[in-house]
């Protein structure tokens, strides 16, 4: 195996996204090895590409113990859990494989030009990390606020590279340790998967070894296209700076973020993170080059199969909701046993039964309703606003603004265990969430 790696990490259906990725860096970062480990579990009619890049089920390899990797797999969604099991994927390739220099990607994204800027990076840096976005503006001009980019953290893990050093060695081992418990996606907590903890990374480590890359070819994306050009000369693509029109990189990797990769093979391209994405006219091919790479390669085949640890072990979805109540078991310390498993009079899935929690199957897509696609969304906030008015006559302005900041905690999943629990009808301050 080459001392370079790169790696991805994805549930299997998307390992047809990671192959797209492990070939753009085959063709342009030659003495690299390519490793793809999947989170959940495959099945028997289950089979990996034919690319001849390494392909691992995490489970099986990285240090993380059987009771461990249960409670995450539970109290974590998908994009917490791939998230969460990155430093010990890390971790792994140093020790295993004998790695030195390591760069993790997300799988939607794609190699332009050489990994070379980085790899030289790393000769002196132990750590390189890239920003959300890099220009100064007295009045900011994306469309991706600024105040979104504060809650989910300033730099971008959907890129890290590290060599194996002792800094990056104590930084590892401390990132594995917070994303074991608190890899949530939660604006309340000042959580974003295990991106917002690099927040720290730069007070709390040697700083000199650390590079903050403002190259603007790497990791550009759908929350800095308004600032960043692309340029194509002579074959080959660059990058300038939008606004100030200064800096001009070689463009090297494009993060795909967002983009709703069915639409792309059928010729269209939205963004479910960014609603109201420019999609500038020099931005254009590329997306088409990348949409093009999706419709000739076997994405589709691997499309279909489930996450393994989206449901209980007789099907039925588990949903965000019964995630939180979860977690907040394990923080009070609850024997719950395995909570996957619905046999039993004392298991997670009979309490959520009792309380009527589970949902029936034509129910279980609530997790992605949210204010774009919630059927006549608009007419029930009014009905929902006009009850507020009542209530604010009925309780008067006091009592109603008391009333308005004890929602914020009641309505977490995490405070709602009493619905699961009588035990928690009476009020406790231990462990609440705010």
């Amino acid at each position: 195996m080459s001392k370079r790696v790169v790696f991805t990490i994805v549930a299997k259906n998307y390992t047809g996204l990671a192959t797209i990725l492990g070939n753009s860096i085959k063709e342009h970062s030659e003495d690299t090895t390519f490793v793809v480990f999947i989170a959940d579990e495959i099945n028997q009619d289950f089979s990996f590409p034919e690319t001849g890049f390494i392909y691992l089920i995490a489970k099986e390899t990285i240090a993380i113990d059987n009771s461990t990797w249960t409670e995450m797999a539970f109290k974590y969604n998908l994009t917490e859990f791939c998230t969460a099991i990155k430093p010990f994927c890390f971790t792994y390739l140093f020790d295993k494989y004998g790695a030195e220099n390591i760069i993790y990607f997300d799988p939607d994204i794609l190699l332009f030009s050489s990994l070379n800027p980085v790899w030289n990076v790393l000769q002196e840096k132990d750590i390189i990390i890239t920003p959300h976005i890099v220009t100064p503006e007295t009045i900011y001009s994306g469309v991706f606020p600024e105040t979104n980019i504060l809650a989910t953290g300033i730099y971008n893990l959907g890129f890290i590279g590290i060599k194996k050093t002792p800094t990056s060695t104590a930084f590892i081992n401390w990132w594995q340790n917070r994303l074991t418990e608190k890899c949530f996606i939660d604006k309340i907590e000042g959580l974003f998967t295990d991106q917002k903890w690099i927040d720290f990374l730069p007070a709390l480590f040697d700083s000199s070894k650390i590079e903050i890359s403002k190259n603007l070819g790497l990791n550009a994306a759908p929350w800095n296209f308004y600032e960043r050009k692309f340029i194509k000369e002579d074959g080959t693509w660059y990058i300038t700076n939008r606004i100030t029109g200064q800096d001009k990189d070689p463009l090297i990797f494009v993060h795909f973020s967002g983009f709703n990769y069915k639409e792309l093979n059928a010729n269209a391209a939205s963004n479910k993170n960014i609603f109201n994405l420019k999609v500038y006219d020099d931005i254009m091919p590329v997306l088409e080059s990348y949409a093009a790479i999706i419709k000739q390669s076997d994405y589709a085949a691997y499309f279909n199969y489930s996450y393994t640890y989206g449901c209980f072990d007789n099907g039925q979805t588990i949903v965000h909701f019964h995630r939180r109540l979860f977690r907040r078991l394990l923080m009070d310390s609850n024997e719950t046993g395995n909570p996957f498993l619905t046999g039993g009079k004392q298991s997670f899935y009979t309490m959520l039964a009792k309380a009527k929690l589970v949902l029936s199957s034509d129910l279980a897509n609530v997790d992605k309703l949210n204010e774009r696609n919630f059927d006549s969304f608009a007419s029930k906030l009014r009905t929902l606003n006009i009850l507020h008015r009542s209530l604010k006559k009925l309780l008067g302005a006091r009592y109603y603004f008391l009333f308005a900041k004890l929602m914020l905690r009641y309505y977490r999943p995490e405070n709602q265990v009493f619905l699961i629990d009588k035990k928690y009808m009476k009020v406790s301050f231990k462990n609440e969430h705010y």
